[in-house]
């Protein structure tokens, strides 16, 4: 395979490379997997096509969740991890800190490893672990003084060391088709 097709300089209308680094964590090892992921869809092919993501994204997906466990069990119990892949299936993509906790006392509240997780005193050493190991991020809108709306993005791989839990949440893209993650915001 030599490489993106180069008449299709877009993968899911994003320049190619913006693609790939928005789709991993911007680390060689995970650029790598995604790689090799579509490169399995269709070695025959000489180029990656937008049809090579598409089909393996939740390959991709399942694959980094493995590695996120992997990572998580240096401070969490199996247990915990399971909780936390329980809470965050078929959750929306975008949240706050309320939506996690609404979520966490409403449709769990008989679950003892997700209280424990999420509960008043947890909740912010919860996401800043996630957010350590770049489960989540925020992903938020400021005006400026001028009105101008402006886009933010703060992930920990991109340089920014603490998570703002009074802004918008968002799971890592990465991880919405293992975790069948609905599109939009819990509220």
């Amino acid at each position: 395979m030599s490489g993106i097709n180069s008449s299709q300089k877009k993968i899911n209308n994003q320049d190619y490379f913006k693609f790939i680094l928005n789709s991993s964590y911007y680390r060689p090892r995970d650029i790598v997997r995604l790689l090799r992921v579509a490169r399995d869809y269709n070695n025959e092919s000489d180029s990656f096509t937008t049809a090579h993501f598409d089909q393996t994204s939740l390959e991709y997906s399942r694959q980094t969740w493995l590695e996120i466990t992997e990572e998580l069990l240096a401070s969490y119990r199996p247990e915990q991890i399971a909780a936390l892949q329980r809470f965050f299936l078929g959750f929306s993509t975008h949240f706050r800190r309320n939506d996690i906790e609404q979520r966490a006392t409403i449709k769990y509240k008989n679950d003892i490893e997700i209280n424990e997780l999420f509960n008043k005193r947890d909740i912010s050493r919860t996401l800043s672990d996630l957010y350590r190991i770049g489960v989540l991020g925020n992903d938020f809108v400021v005006k400026n003084n001028m009105g101008k709306v402006n886009h933010r993005n703060r992930w920990i791989f991109r340089g920014n060391t603490t998570l703002n839990d009074a802004e918008r949440m968002t799971i890592h893209k990465s991880l919405w088709k293992h975790l069948s993650m609905v599109p939009g915001s819990a509220t």
